[in-house]
């Protein structure tokens, strides 16, 4: 009773925290929320998100693959109330925070009915006396840290049988933030799919931070029975690795991570998903936008989209995560192109991952800077909330955004973990080695679209999506066909065979393409960060 009582304690007070964290995200906003000062940092800021439907109801709001282009769905016809600010992007923000917060309480009850899993804090859900055993075990394998490591060389193992398997999964964020509820579906699709029971999962929700405690976390799940263990912050892998190295028994399973194929060991694997598909795809739906809003006759007379102008607003917490806001930002521009050839998109960046007040001024900034639609790559819905005050057509990520957006979103890029989650998990019960590289594609279900928003999108779009999604899953459209753009007026072949600045990418251009996250022979991490033509990234002030 009194550990229930402790662990009742923590989620009540964590809760308190992130309300506590929105309003003053909030407050700030009406102050004028732009200063780099003002943001706080890591993803405790990821308050101003909404209700997570889809967390409690699995797939249900996500079209995958080719389904996603016929996907339809009406916009709720209501809006949130309006108060005397109303009209100000401020309030709307602030409105946003407020309803999020009332509905923390009920957003964590029904993920947690979903989940139906073990959550893993420090020495919880142990027998009494065992915790100081699993802490003493851990300190010893930190002393272990010189010690050969695992072999290199992919080895059969043994077969685990379904109902013996545990499975561990370590989160930098918790069950608001948008990224981290991607891996949780995924991880329930998994359970459900492979028909494991609740105590054959293992989760940390509690935010764990990018450093040793990444390490510790995993030596406990060890402890607990964990056989094979995944973590979604880039900034995890080193201790992954290192408890890889450490215990040689264990599969782990980094995502974002580059360091498998050339460090290994054996036991330790990347993986990630083809985001780059998915933002050329929501890409076309912004493209066709652009088209319908210039052939509308009063275009001419107001003089808007000249250029055709879109923002990309980026959280960047760390130099590593900038290939990923590139390749998507870049694919995006693409996308776009494909349609409405004059498009070009500029990008500025958050400081953080759910930076509010970074995210609000970036994309106000580029709204100022003459952009006439928003895309991101984000942690919250302030983004959504701009696009929507200012009537400017927007892309989500990571989220179904029409409850927040109703009259302006288009569509969102979401992942999909349950792929990989249920193809790691089978090479387990079948003694399979597990790939050192991953990376799931648009049309095996890594990547969707949330269903396209008629009530925003140009005619045509859904069925302009299929037919791109289909010929990218055959192999006759490429991403980043060289053909489609320049580099400072030259040919992506020209630029890396100068040996200069983009030379170390030669290896990825070939038949005249660049070969994105194509794991036969590259990293499943991103590596498209080229500036290409007509894509413009502002950066931040030092």
């Amino acid at each position: 009773m009194e550990h229930q009582n402790h662990e009742k304690e923590t989620d009540i007070q964590m809760k308190f925290k992130k309300i506590i964290a929105a309003l003053a995200a909030g407050a700030l906003l009406l102050q004028g929320c732009g200063t780099a000062a003002a943001s706080t940092q890591g993803r405790e800021q990821t308050a101003i998100t909404e209700s997570k439907t889809a967390a409690e109801a699995g797939t249900s709001s996500v079209a995958t693959g080719a389904e996603t282009a016929v996907a339809t769905a009406t916009s709720p016809a209501s809006k949130a109330a309006e108060t005397g600010a109303a009209n100000s992007t401020e309030a709307t923000i602030l409105q946003n925070v407020a309803d999020d917060a009332a509905g923390m309480e009920s957003t964590t009850a029904g993920t947690n009915a979903a989940a139906g899993s073990q959550t893993l804090s420090a020495a919880e859900d142990q027998p009494e006396g065992a915790a100081s055993n699993a802490d003493a075990a851990g300190k010893s394998r930190k002393a272990k840290k010189g010690k050969t490591p695992s072999n290199t060389t992919e080895t059969s193992r043994e077969p685990i049988a379904a109902s013996d398997l545990k499975i561990g999964l370590i989160l930098s964020g918790d069950e608001y933030d948008p990224y981290d509820i991607q891996f949780l579906n995924g991880i329930h699709k998994m359970q459900e799919q492979l028909g494991l029971t609740d105590d054959q999962i293992m989760i940390e929700t509690k935010a764990v931070e990018e450093d040793e405690s990444a390490y510790d976390t995993a030596i406990d799940m060890i402890d607990a029975g964990c056989q094979l263990i995944f973590s979604d912050s880039m900034r995890h892998e080193t201790y992954m690795q290192q408890a890889a190295d450490d215990e040689a028994a264990v599969e782990f399973c980094q995502a974002a991570g580059f360091r498998a194929r050339s460090e290994g060991p054996a036991n330790f694997h990347n993986f990630y998903a083809n985001v780059y598909e998915g933002g050329y795809l929501s890409g076309i739906a912004m493209g066709m936008k652009l088209e319908e809003t210039t052939a509308a006759p009063e275009s001419t007379q107001v003089g808007i989209l000249a250029p055709m102008k879109v923002g990309f607003v980026a959280d960047l917490p760390y130099e590593e995560a900038r290939p990923l806001m590139i390749s998507h930002a870049a694919s995006f521009l693409l996308g776009m192109r494909s349609v409405c050839p004059e498009a070009e998109l500029e990008v500025r960046f958050a400081s953080g991952w759910g930076d509010v007040p970074g995210e609000w001024q970036a994309a106000t900034d580029l709204l100022n800077d003459g952009c006439v639609g928003l895309a991101e790559h984000t942690d919250t819905n302030t983004v959504a909330s701009v696009a929507e005050n200012r009537g400017v057509p927007y892309v989500g990520f990571e989220e179904e955004m029409m409850n927040t957006a109703p009259d302006v979103a288009l569509t969102s890029v979401i992942t999909d973990w349950s792929p990989y989650f249920i193809y790691a998990a089978q090479c387990m019960i079948d003694g399979a080695p597990i790939d050192t590289d991953w990376s799931g594609s648009y049309s095996d279900g890594a990547v969707a679209l949330t269903p396209i928003n008629e009530r925003a999108a140009a005619p045509g779009t859904a069925e302009k999506i299929a037919q791109a999604a289909a010929s990218i899953a055959d192999g006759s459209l490429h991403v980043f066909d060289s053909a489609t753009f320049a580099v400072r007026g030259r040919s992506l072949e020209d630029i890396v065979a100068e040996g200069g600045t983009y030379a170390y990418l030669a290896d990825y251009v070939a038949g005249g393409y660049f070969h994105e996250q194509e794991v036969e022979e590259h990293s499943s991490f991103p590596a498209f960060e080229i500036p290409i033509d007509g894509l413009t990234i502002v950066e931040n002030a030092q």
